[in-house]
């Protein structure tokens, strides 16, 4: 089973990469903050198939279109916002092979 969760950020990111989770950048600077990344690793919600220029309406909404149109070999697709991941009751990370097992 593919995974695909888009962790939308419009910053720096400090974070190590998850299989599963990987950064998408959005608005003016997403194509600088991509390359901080490994190209197969992180993407910019002005690739592809995309509505980049309307990030100051639709924020994170931008990453979400991007993804629905460009990521094909997923089974599964997934949004955090701003830097943040998935927890669970005791606000520890929930990995994406649990998600999988959920």
């Amino acid at each position: 089973m593919a995974m695909f969760i888009g962790i939308v950020s419009h910053k720096e990111l400090n974070i190590k990469p998850e299989i599963g989770y990987y950064p998408v950048f959005v608005g003016e600077n997403a194509k600088n903050l991509k390359n901080m990344f490994d190209a197969n690793s992180a993407y910019s919600d002005n690739t592809g198939k995309n509505i980049s220029e309307k990030n100051p309406f639709f924020s994170e909404l931008t990453a979400l279109y991007w993804m629905a149109k460009n990521i094909e070999n997923a089974d599964y697709k997934g949004l955090v916002h701003y830097r943040r991941y998935f927890v669970d009751r005791n606000n520890e990370f929930i990995s994406s092979k649990k998600i999988e097992s959920i």
